[in-house]
């Protein structure tokens, strides 16, 4: 079928040492051996763009990731988009029910594009939020704002970009 794409993808590895890195600094073993698994799925026309990625694994923890992806050209340069994405990581070690939230994002996000030429594009988009794994304060400061008023788990943002490629 003219436009459709089909992938998968596996990656294994085992953790090593850094090289030159003093023994304190060495990776722990207990990590395990990095397991991901991935699949894609990609279907694209001259106005209409459905894109499907899944990955699972095994790292320092389990994670689940996945995103589904549509935009259609809707009149002439202009184009609108539409995203769900979610990720997930399921940590060995029991979490506080504080810091839950850091384990987890989904995001919905509704996008205008207007398209200057096939290779670049202008981009306006709306974000809602929910979880901190990808979005939370500084490190730094991450364990004070747990212990005192705990985080926020909902945000939201309006980003403008520019994306080109070459």
């Amino acid at each position: 079928m003219e436009g459709l794409s089909i992938g998968v993808s596996a990656y294994a590895g085992t953790p090593s040492a850094v090289e030159g890195a003093e023994p304190a600094e060495e990776i722990d073993p207990s990590w395990g051996d990095h397991r991901i698994f991935g699949m894609q799925l990609e279907y694209s026309t001259e106005n209409t763009l459905l894109r499907f990625e899944y990955v699972t694994g095994q790292k320092i923890a389990h994670i689940d990731a996945a995103y589904i992806e549509l935009a259609r050209r809707v009149h002439g340069p202009w184009q609108i988009a539409g995203r769900y994405e979610t990720i997930t990581l399921d940590p060995d070690d029991q979490v506080s029910p504080v810091a839950v939230s850091l384990l987890d994002h989904d995001e919905w996000v509704i996008g205008l594009n207007y398209w200057l030429n096939p290779a670049a594009v202008i981009k306006l988009a709306y974000h809602e939020i929910d979880g901190n794994l990808l979005v939370h304060p500084d490190l730094d400061e991450i364990t004070e704002i747990v212990q005192a008023e705990g985080l926020e788990t909902d945000s939201r943002l309006i980003s403008l970009g520019v994306q080109f490629s070459f």
